[in-house]
């Protein structure tokens, strides 16, 4: 206990302490009554009676209490330091620190904690980070609206250019469509001109002929008259004759040596003798007659192998153009699944509005591991084939499929699994060495991959071992040849081609099918151009085979040999033409008419053959004319079907895509038509490539965009609500176009707008209070240290020179504090740059270094508490000024270096100041209300006389009451500053008695005392 009185006033101080069984129970007592122990607390007991009688003896006067209770020292300790006018805690540690007296050690760090207040900052810190969290979620706000413009773009750009190639393939399509139109339309053009000309070249001809034929009929009856003339001469009757028989017999050696040529040419195109005598002749023709047989029995071995090969080749198409279509199917997607149940599964997502990720095959879901596919791949496709093609259908849909299911006929067949939301207990089910499920890897990002695990260690708990020893003690095991037990049935199908990798469904990669089923569309073109060739081999064998027998046929039609011995009748011709030259010597007339006629004959021959000429190229040109007439009724009732359409348009726009249609004629039309057609087909399926591969990777753009990377869903929890709704059905781009408009031409915009509202009305103002707090704080030490030193100036420290101490201070430049300092300056945006510019980025760069500050106090605390704590902000020394003209004496950082008569002296002196400034003690001492008691024992057993007078002088100055502990030797140094003495007795070495004597009375008394002694 202890009592504390001004004048009219009293402050009593209590502590109490008691036990409860082992327990010890305490409380703190404040009173401003005078209180004492024998009055006041005794009886004293552990029901707290005490404190009753206390409320009862004090009540409250007005509303203030006479009596407090305290369970803790702190609150205790504060309401203390509060009514006798104390600083801070700090003035608690002065005081225990002058019961010791210790000497000072480092001057800066005394002052800092025991003469400074502790400058908590740490709720204004929280403040500051609490409200730069919404500065935060602006900023984040458009860095995600960036990021997600950024993913977006390429959608858009993707987007644009799949619309220019769908709106190429649109004019591949009209032109397609135009294609015939036009070509029949030229066509009809360009036959209507040749018509008309051919019609001109036959009357230009038929005019020819009429002339050729009146000019020979004249010939005729020029040569008749010549005739007749010859004829009614005798001898020019027998030389007539005999031009008769010299014309019957060279009309027949004509026809023998015909048919020898013809004989020559056949016989010569089956490898036999030409122009045989009478005896090889029948010798030959037997020959021929068993050739015959043999080609005819050939030709039709040879036209069944063609038969066959045809339909291989026919097979074989039908082949190519399944795997072709296989091969479009899987470059439109990305599993391995192909065939009729890909096209019933679209038309279930088409019905149900389902997305292929919410009704996706069994197969797409699993693929086997990269380390097992080498050697278990055949087997485990085998085992899980059949299952990989089911469809997993949700509850939410599988009421619309059953429907559409039952209703339709799906011409082909489908398996599909209902499932139910479930709970599986996959990760407590024991894994097994080699088992079929430790070979697969499920997409886990699938919504069924719980119940797919589930299903496959139900029902394809398999083990994998080629060790036929433990195959056998298994209920269920498969070798990677193929061998597969199921209980006590075992299977392996190992037919060719039944099971190859071309059937391989499993995975949600498919490019290395796509390369098998491009390899195998290869090797089919091959197989099918190699059948071509044989049967282009076999049909040239064929028709090789059916001349020979068509030439030995003909040639068996030589029976004798007299039909080809024109020889015979040149003997003949030469004698009958002796006997006329001999009539014709003896008859001039004859001979000079023979003459004429000979010349009219000639000119006759050279008349009709130009005649024959006519008539031939005449009738060449009516055939092509009747032709282009023929084509022309079609290409007229080709067009009469688009007689109500206008196609002057589409005209146009093909004649400038095809270059080649100005050297268009009727006899290039069929060459430029097919090489129009190729080009044509070729740029639809690059278009149609393009327009696939374009698709891909937008797909790919919208699933990098609704399922973005892990960092950045972590970095924007809320990312997915984004784009929950977003469908990665191409179908629906729109959605992600209009999202990237409004991002782009609203969203950013707002927060960014948002964000600048945040750090201009918000953040400025809370850091620029935050820096202000601090700064302020700089400023009231550096008032208080003023304050101190005018106490200190009024302070003698030595008498010659008089001197006295001046705390200095100074900015502390450790590299913490300037780099602290440093950004607290920094970090305001120049918003006259700003407003002039309006640059973004003069305000990112003060969020970021507002950001840096942030982070950098909240990573470390204990770096925060030291750099926000302003006395660490300034260094403190002590410099002894000379009171004549204020220059340096001395200085002190610390007191290592001085005697210790010095140390005790700038202990004294700093330490006195200190308390007097913590207790709230005027310079005037007229301060009612503070705390002026200090307690030191012992302090005088080794310090000198006049140190002892300095501290008592010192204290003395100060206004402090003082109690000093110290054994009755010493007492006579601090005699005149002290008014009593509480003298402490031992009462026969046993109990403890104090005196309580003014001083003047304990002086006397001791006089007594050394007086009685001596």
């Amino acid at each position: 206990m202890a009592v504390f009185r001004n004048e009219e006033r009293f402050i009593t101080l209590v502590q109490t302490r008691w036990f409860v069984g082992s327990e010890m129970k305490r409380s703190f007592v404040i009173s401003h009554k005078e209180l004492s122990i024998e009055k006041n607390f005794t009886p004293f007991d552990a029901n707290g009676l005490w404190k009753k009688r206390l409320k009862q003896k004090y009540p409250k006067y007005g509303t203030k209490e006479l009596i407090e209770f305290f369970d803790s020292p702190g609150k205790y300790a504060e309401s203390m330091r509060r009514f006798f006018g104390m600083r801070s805690e700090k003035a608690s540690i002065l005081f225990s620190q002058t019961v010791g007296l210790k000497v000072l050690g480092n001057l800066d760090d005394f002052i800092r904690k025991n003469m400074l207040e502790e400058t908590n900052i740490e709720d204004e810190f929280f403040s500051l980070k609490e409200g730069f969290q919404s500065l935060v979620k602006a900023h984040n706000q458009i860095l995600k609206a960036e990021i997600q413009l950024k993913l977006l773009n390429p959608i858009v750009e993707k987007d644009k250019e799949l619309q220019l190639l769908n709106q190429k393939r649109h004019e591949f399509d009209e032109l397609q469509n135009t294609t015939p139109v036009y070509l029949t339309t030229r066509k009809q053009d360009l036959l209507e001109t040749e018509i008309e000309k051919q019609e001109q070249e036959l009357n230009d001809y038929d005019l020819k002929i009429k002339d050729s034929t009146e000019v020979i009929q004249q010939k005729e009856d020029d040569k008749t008259t010549l005739m007749v003339e010859i004829k009614q001469d005798e001898v020019g009757n027998q030389i007539a004759e005999l031009e008769k028989r010299i014309s019957t017999q060279t009309k027949e050696k004509e026809r023998r040596g015909g048919l020898l040529n013809k004989y020559n040419n056949l016989i010569r195109k089956i490898n036999l003798q030409e122009n045989p005598d009478e005896k090889y002749f029948d010798t030959q023709l037997e020959t021929i007659n068993n050739l015959k047989q043999t080609l005819e029995k050939d030709a039709v071995e040879v036209h069944r192998s063609c038969i066959l090969e045809e339909e291989k080749v026919k097979r074989l198409n039908n082949d190519y153009t399944e795997k072709a279509i296989e091969l479009e199917t899987l470059r439109k997607q990305k599993n391995n699944i192909t065939g009729r149940v890909v096209e019933i599964r679209q038309e279930i997502l088409q019905v149900t509005g389902a997305t292929e990720a919410e009704i996706p095959f069994i197969g797409e879901l699993l693929q086997i591991k990269t380390n097992a596919k080498n050697k278990w791949e055949f087997a485990i496709e085998k085992v899980l084939h059949h299952f990989a093609l089911q469809l997993i259908v949700p509850e939410r849909f599988y009421h619309h499929v059953n429907q559409y299911v039952n209703d339709n006929n799906l011409k082909g067949r489908i398996v599909y699994q209902r499932i139910k939301e479930e709970n599986f207990l996959n990760q407590f089910v024991p894994d097994v060495q080699d088992s079929l499920f430790s070979k697969m890897e499920l997409n886990r990002q699938s919504e069924y991959a719980d119940w797919l695990e589930n299903q496959i260690r139900t029902h394809f708990d398999y083990v994998c071992t080629d060790d036929l020893s433990q195959f056998k003690t298994y209920k269920r095991a498969l070798t990677s040849s193929g061998l597969i037990k199921n209980n006590r049935r075992h299977e392996k199908d190992d037919r060719s081609k039944v099971f190859d990798k071309s059937h391989f469904v499993l995975g949600w990669d498919n490019k290395e099918k796509i390369k098998i089923t491009q390899k195998v569309l290869s090797e089919i073109d091959i197989e099918i151009k190699t059948a071509e060739r044989q049967i282009t081999t076999y049909k040239r064998q064929y028709d090789r085979m059916n001349k020979e027998k068509e030439i030995a046929i003909r040639l068996s039609g030589f029976e004798k040999f007299q039909e080809i011995n024109w020889q015979e009748m040149v003997v003949s011709i030469q004698q009958v033409a002796e006997k006329k030259e001999a009539l014709i010597k003896t008859n001039n007339r004859v001979e000079t008419l023979k003459k004429q006629l000979d010349e009219l004959i000639a000119e006759l021959k050279v008349l009709n053959e130009n005649l024959d000429g006519f008539k031939s190229t005449r009738t060449l040109i009516n055939d092509k004319c009747i032709n282009n007439r023929e084509e022309l009724i079609a290409c007229k009732q080709t067009l009469s079907e688009f007689s109500d359409m206008n196609f002057c348009p589409q005209f146009s726009f093909f004649e400038s895509c095809f270059e080649k249609l100005k050297q268009l004629t009727l006899s290039t039309f069929e060459s430029i038509q097919k090489e129009i057609r190729d080009k044509l087909f070729s740029d639809i399926n690059e278009n149609n490539n393009k327009i696939r591969s374009s698709e891909d990777k937008l797909s790919e753009c919208l699933i990098e965009f609704k399922k973005p990377s892990q960092e950045l869903r972590e970095k924007f929890p809320d990312w997915e609500s984004d784009t929950d709704k977003l469908s990665l059905n191409l179908e629906f781009i729109s959605d992600y176009i209009e999202l990237y408009n409004r991002i782009k031409n609203e969203q950013l915009y707002e927060y960014k707008e948002r964000f600048k509202k945040y750090l201009n009305n918000d953040m400025i103002d809370r850091m620029t209070k935050f820096q202000a707090h601090l700064e302020t704080q700089e400023e009231n030490i550096r008032e208080n240290i003023e304050a101190l030193n005018s106490s200190l100036e009024k302070i003698n420290f030595r008498p010659n020179p008089e001197t006295y101490i001046f705390l200095d201070i100074k900015r502390d430049n450790s590299e913490k504090i300037r780099q602290f300092r440093l950004n607290l300056k920094e970090w305001k945006p120049n918003m006259a740059e700003y407003l002039i510019t309006k640059e973004d980025q003069i305000l990112e760069n003060s969020f970021l270094k507002i950001k840096s500050l942030i982070e950098t106090l909240s990573n470390n605390e204990n770096e925060r508490r030291y750099v926000t704590d302003v006395r660490n902000w300034l260094n403190f020394s002590a410099k002894e000024l000379r009171r004549e003209d204020k220059s340096i004496y001395r200085t002190y950082d610390s007191t290592g270096k001085l005697s210790g008569g010095e140390k005790a002296q700038l202990t004294y002196t700093i330490l006195g100041s200190a308390i007097a400034y913590q207790f709230g003690i005027s310079q005037t001492g007229r301060n009612t209300n503070s705390f002026r008691f200090i307690c030191i024992d012992e302090s005088f057993s080794n310090q000198d006389t006049e140190k002892a007078n300095y501290l008592m002088q010192l204290c003395k100055q100060l206004h402090l009451q003082l109690l000093c502990v110290t054994p009755d030797t010493q007492t006579g140094v601090i005699e005149p500053y002290i008014s009593a003495v509480h003298f402490v007795k031992r009462e026969s070495n046993r109990n403890a008695v104090i005196y309580d004597l003014p001083i003047l009375q304990f002086q006397a008394e001791r006089q007594k005392y050394i007086a009685a002694q001596s």
